[in-house]
């Protein structure tokens, strides 16, 4: 038995999705800073300050998002545990998956930012850095497989009666279809810079307002 309520297990999942999209946001690093210092040759004893704090930064706020993530995989949890036990688990399962996969590939932004303060600024840390940033990429794009699955679960698990809990399951679904096949186009077109998440993950942000306003009342259970 849940010693959390329905209602408090979504709120707890709604403010750390909330909290992580913000912190994301906020702390995001734009690797084509390091890519322009390439094309102008520069060189210097040391690398700038901002891009090696914006690094620092970006690795930091990924770190808080992927233990904010375990909360809302926790709380996901508690809250449909009721409802249907395997498949809740399983959800949970995956998300907890990801997770483990993109702290993995956290390492390769904090490989970049250690060249950034034990390195000279030239062809060949430049170089390092744009590589270690392109296998967190890769790293990443193989944690939205688990992902994708993650939400395709979640998405059965909100499916009901209710037209809102309807659109919100199709949103999710199609969510992580979308993510899953931007894993694929990752890992076998790469050149394709198209990314279908961009647009379908609007489902997390209408999930998120349905946890912090509606979900776990008695008519959404």
């Amino acid at each position: 038995m849940n010693a959390l309520s329905p209602r408090t297990s979504a709120l707890i999942a709604g403010t750390a999705y909330l909290a992580m999209t913000v912190t994301a946001i906020s702390t995001l690093f734009d690797s084509e800073i390091v890519s322009a210092l390439l094309e102008s040759g520069s060189e210097a004893p040391a690398w700038p300050t901002d891009i090696s704090s914006g690094i620092l930064l970006q690795l930091i706020g990924l770190a808080a998002v992927a233990v904010l993530d375990v909360v809302v995989a926790w709380a996901l949890y508690c809250l449909f545990q009721p409802k249907a036990p395997g498949i809740a688990l399983w959800m949970a399962i995956a998300r907890i998956v990801y997770v483990v996969v993109f702290a993995w590939a956290q390492t390769r932004i904090a490989a970049a930012w250690a060249i950034t303060r034990a390195d000279a600024l030239d062809e060949g840390s430049i170089d390092a850095v744009l590589a270690a940033l392109q296998d967190f990429q890769r790293s990443w794009d193989l944690a939205f497989f688990a992902f994708s699955v993650h939400l395709v679960l979640l998405g059965m698990l909100i499916w009901s009666e209710s037209v809102l809990r309807k659109t919100i399951a199709a949103l999710l679904v199609i969510a992580g279809v979308g993510y899953f096949i931007d894993s694929v186009i990752a890992f076998t077109m790469p050149d394709v810079t198209l990314r279908l998440g961009v647009y379908t993950f609007i489902g997390e942000m209408v999930l998120m307002i349905w946890l912090l306003t509606v979900a776990g009342r008695r008519e959404t259970r």
